[in-house]
C-alpha cells in the first residue's frame, strides 16, 4: 500500500485559521484494558478511566496501520490528556456508525466528532479540538461540481451516522444517498462506478486516495467547516468535565501546540494550481474563467488568514515570539527607542483548578486585550501566559505595573493575574532577541527572588562559561557526545555481567566533560531529554552490535525525572528497544524522581516494566523515601548512594544503614548495588553483607567499549 504525501490537505490549514478565530483561546483497537495514560489503572482503582472510540479509517485524525496498530493526531491528542492524570484512557477503533452506537448505548464513553446541531439529541461535546471541512468527491475524469445541488439525482455516497448523511437530510437534497460503512468504503464505491460521488471530510479523503491509490480527485471547493469536539453520552457531565479538564490543561501547557504542530505536516494540504485546472477541464472555459476569478480572490483573503494563522498565538491572537522579534528589530533599525518587557501571568493553573478551562482562557483573552493601549506598541504571547511587549516609553513601572496587574472581569468574577515583570531598555547594538532574553533573565530573577518587576542588569547573568556550553549544545546537539561503560560486578555469580552508560562530552576545545559539568545545565534549560533519548538509542546500538560482547546481561542508564515525565517518553522507549531484548536495559532514577508526581511516576514505571524494561532507584538514602515506600512502585533495583558506601568500613552507622538496606531489599524482593566501592576492604565487606552487585573504580573505572568488552563475561 502506497503512502504518499500528495494527499495533504489546504483546508485543515484553513481549518487552523477558523480554530484560531472560533475558539480564540487555546495509533484501531489496542489490546482491551491497554491504558495510554501515564496512570496505571490496575495500581489506582479510584482514578476515572474513559474510553476513547473512533473510525478504524481517518487518516491523519486516527486509523490503524498495516500491523493493526492505531496511529493519528487525535490518538496522540488523547494520550496527552490522559498523561495530566486525571483519568486513565483506552484506545479502541472500528467502524464509524458502531462507534457513535458505543457511545450512546454506554460501551464507550467518547468519541471524536464533528458538533452538529442535529447530534445534540445524542451527544454532548467538549471545547472544539480541533476543525474540518468536506468536500465532493468523484472519479478523476469526471466534471468539476461547485455545490452540492449540482449533484442532481446522481448516486452520492455519504458514511452512514456520518454528519455529511445527516446535513443531506437536514437540507432535503435531492440527491440518491448510497449508505457506506466507513470513509475508505464510502471513496471505494465511487471508484468502483457504485456510486458518482462520496462526500466526505478533505483531509481523511485525501489521505486515503493515497494511500489506496485510488483514481478520485477532489471535485469541489471545501464546505461544511465545522468544529471537532470530544462527544460523550448525553447527560454524562462527570466524563464531560473530566475531557474538558484534560483539555485546558494540556492547553495551558503547551502540549496541545506540541501534538499539533508534530502532526502539522500531515494535517496540511496544497490546493490545485490553475494549470491542473485548465488540463482538466478546459472544455468549460467560460465557467472556469469565472471560477478562476473567483479563486483568487478566495486565495488571497486565504494567504492573508494563513499569513495571520502563522504569525499569530492562536488563543490569544497576539503576535507569536518570532514574528515579535522581526517587528522589533525594525523598529530598532529606525533608531526607535523603547523597553522590551516580559509579564508572567502565574495562576493560570489555580484559576483554572479553582474555577473552569474556560475561564482560565477568558483570562487570557482578557489580559491580551488589557494590552490594547498606546504605550504598548508590539504585544506577544510567547505561550502558556508569558507575554512579550515593547513598549515606547516607561516614564513610572510601578504606575505600568499597577495597570496591567489590576482584577481581570471574567463574566461576573473580577479575578486578580498573578504577575511578574522583567524589563530590558534598548542599548545600541542590541537586537530583539536578545533584548528578549534579558528581559526574561529579569523576569526569572525577579520571581525567584520575591519581586513584582525588575530591570535587566548584568548580574542577573548565570556564569558566561555555562551560557557559552549551552549555546554550544543548541549549535551541535548530540554531536560531541560519547558513552563511557562502567563494569557492574555479580556477587552472586562472582563475575562482571553488567555495566551502567555513563555520558560524556567530548567539547573540541575544552576535553572530555563530566556529566556534573552539563547535565544540570541541560535540565535547567529544558534540553536534557534531547540528550537522554540519544543515550537510550545509542545504548540500543551498543546492546544490538554486542560492542560490550555477548555476555553483558544488563545495561543501565541515568533517566531524569523531566525525562520519565515528558510527553512521549514511553512510546519513544518502545520502539526504541525494538530490535534488542528490552530486559537487557535499566533506567535509573533519581530518589527525588519519585515525589515529583508519585502517582503519574508510578503509572509510567508500570508501562515501562510492561514493556521489559528494568527500573532502579539511583542515590537511595540521599532523599526522604523509605524502602517501604518504594515497594509500591515496580523497582527491581536500589542504587546505595555513595555517601554511605565510601566510609563503610570506618563509620557504624553508614554501615548499620548498609546492612538494613540490604537486608530490608532483599525481604522486599528488591536487588541492591552499591557504587563507589574503591578498595577491597570495602568490596570484601559488602559481599558479606549480601549486596548483588558493586560498581566503583576498585572494579574498573569507566571506559571506552573496547576497554570494557575484556572484562565482561
Amino acid at each position: 500500500m502506497a503512502r504518499s504525501k500528495a494527499g495533504l490537505c489546504l483546508i485543515l490549514w484553513l481549518a487552523a485559521v477558523s480554530s484560531a478565530l472560533l475558539m480564540s483561546s487555546a495509533h484501531g483497537s489496542t489490546a482491551k484494558g491497554q491504558a495510554l495514560n501515564a496512570k496505571g489503572q490496575a495500581l489506582n482503582p479510584d482514578t476515572p478511566h474513559i474510553i476513547f472510540t473512533g473510525s478504524e479509517f481517518y487518516p491523519p485524525l486516527q486509523w490503524l496501520d498495516t500491523n493493526r496498530q492505531p496511529l493519528g493526531f487525535l490518538l496522540e491528542l488523547q494520550q496527552a490528556m490522559a498523561a495530566t492524570g486525571i483519568f486513565t484512557a483506552e484506545h479502541k477503533l472500528q467502524r464509524w456508525n458502531d462507534a457513535l452506537e458505543a457511545v450512546r448505548n454506554g460501551e464507550v464513553q467518547a468519541v471524536a466528532l464533528i458538533a452538529s446541531e442535529q447530534r445534540q439529541q445524542w451527544y454532548d461535546f467538549t471545547a472544539p479540538i480541533y476543525y474540518v471541512a468536506h468536500a465532493i468527491f468523484t472519479r478523476t475524469n469526471e466534471r468539476f461540481y461547485g455545490r452540492i445541488d449540482q449533484l442532481g439525482e446522481r448516486r452520492v455516497a455519504v458514511v452512514e451516522g456520518a454528519y455529511a448523511q445527516l446535513e443531506l437530510l437536514a437540507n432535503g437534497y435531492s440527491v440518491n444517498t448510497v449508505l457506506a460503512r466507513d470513509e475508505l468504503h464510502c471513496l471505494q464505491l465511487v471508484a468502483q462506478q457504485q456510486a458518482d460521488a462520496c462526500i466526505e471530510v478533505i483531509a481523511t479523503s485525501r489521505h486515503l486516495i493515497a494511500d489506496y491509490e485510488l483514481d478520485l480527485h477532489q471535485a469541489s471547493p471545501p464546505f461544511w467547516p465545522q468544529p471537532y469536539s470530544f462527544g460523550v453520552q448525553k447527560g454524562d457531565s462527570k466524563t464531560l468535565q473530566l475531557l474538558n479538564t484534560a483539555l485546558a490543561e494540556i492547553i495551558i501547557d503547551g502540549s496541545y501546540q506540541q501534538v499539533y504542530e508534530r502532526w502539522l505536516p500531515y494535517l496540511e494540504w496544497q490546493p490545485k494550481t490553475l494549470v491542473d485546472y485548465l488540463q482538466q477541464f478546459a472544455w468549460l472555459l467560460a465557467l472556469l474563467l469565472a471560477l478562476a476569478l473567483a479563486g483568487l480572490v478566495w486565495l488571497l483573503q486565504l494567504r492573508r488568514q494563513l499569513a495571520f494563522v502563522a504569525s499569530h498565538d492562536l488563543f490569544t491572537g497576539l503576535l507569536r515570539r518570532n514574528e515579535f522579534v522581526e517587528r522589533v528589530n525594525q523598529r530598532l533599525s529606525r533608531g526607535e527607542n523603547g523597553v522590551l518587557v516580559a509579564v508572567r501571568i502565574n495562576n493560570l493553573d489555580s484559576v483554572m483548578t479553582a474555577f473552569s478551562y474556560q475561564t482560565s482562557i477568558a483570562m487570557l483573552q482578557s489580559f491580551a486585550r488589557r494590552l490594547d493601549n498606546p504605550r504598548v506598541i508590539e504585544k506577544s504571547h510567547f505561550g502558556a501566559g508569558l507575554f512579550a511587549l515593547w513598549v515606547n516609553e516607561l516614564s513610572d513601572i510601578d504606575e505600568f505595573f499597577h495597570f496591567i496587574a489590576t482584577p481581570l472581569a471574567i463574566d461576573v468574577v473580577d479575578i486578580d493575574p498573578s504577575e511578574v515583570m522583567g524589563l530590558a531598555v534598548r542599548e545600541p547594538g542590541v537586537d530583539a532577541e536578545e533584548l528578549s532574553r534579558r528581559a526574561l533573565t529579569a523576569l526569572s530573577y525577579a520571581q525567584g527572588h520575591g519581586y513584582h518587576w525588575l530591570e535587566y542588569q548584568q548580574d542577573f547573568e548565570p556564569d558566561p562559561e555555562d551560557l557559552l556550553l549551552l549555546r554550544e549544545f543548541a549549535r551541535r546537539g548530540n554531536n560531541d557526545f560519547v558513552l563511557h561503560f562502567q563494569p557492574q560486578f555479580n556477587a552472586r555469580r562472582r563475575k562482571i555481567d553488567a555495566a551502567e552508560a555513563l555520558v560524556r562530552w567530548q567539547h573540541p576545545e575544552r576535553g572530555l566533560l563530566g556529566p556534573l559539568r552539563f547535565i544540570g545545565l541541560l535540565e535547567d534549560a529544558g534540553l536534557i531529554t534531547q540528550l537522554t533519548r540519544w543515550v537510550i538509542a545509542e545504548s540500543v546500538r551498543v546492546l544490538q552490535q554486542q560492542l560490550l560482547g555477548p555476555d553483558l546481561q544488563r545495561l543501565s542508564i541515568n533517566v531524569t525525572p523531566h525525562d520519565l515525565l515528558e510527553p512521549g517518553f514511553v512510546s519513544f522507549v518502545r520502539d526504541s528497544v525494538a530490535s534488542i531484548d528490552p530486559r537487557q536495559l535499566c533506567f535509573e532514577i533519581t530518589e527525588t524522581g519519585f515525589f515529583e508526581d508519585s502517582q503519574q511516576a508510578r503509572g509510567i514505571l508500570d508501562e515501562l516494566v510492561a514493556i521489559g524494561i528494568q527500573c532502579s532507584v539511583d542515590d537511595f538514602g540521599t532523599g526522604h523515601a523509605s524502602l517501604s515506600y518504594l515497594s509500591l512502585f515496580p523497582v527491581s533495583e536500589v542504587k546505595l548512594d555513595r555517601s554511605f558506601v565510601c566510609d563503610v568500613i570506618t563509620n557504624e552507622r553508614n554501615r548499620a544503614i548498609v546492612k538494613s538496606s540490604i537486608e530490608l531489599a532483599h525481604v522486599l524482593g528488591i536487588e541492591v548495588t552499591a557504587e563507589g566501592v574503591e578498595d577491597v576492604a570495602t568490596f570484601e565487606l559488602l559481599q558479606r553483607l549480601g549486596c548483588d552487585r558493586i560498581q566503583g573504580f576498585h572494579i574498573a573505572k569507566p571506559g571506552l567499549p573496547a576497554d570494557i568488552k575484556p572484562l565482561i563475561g
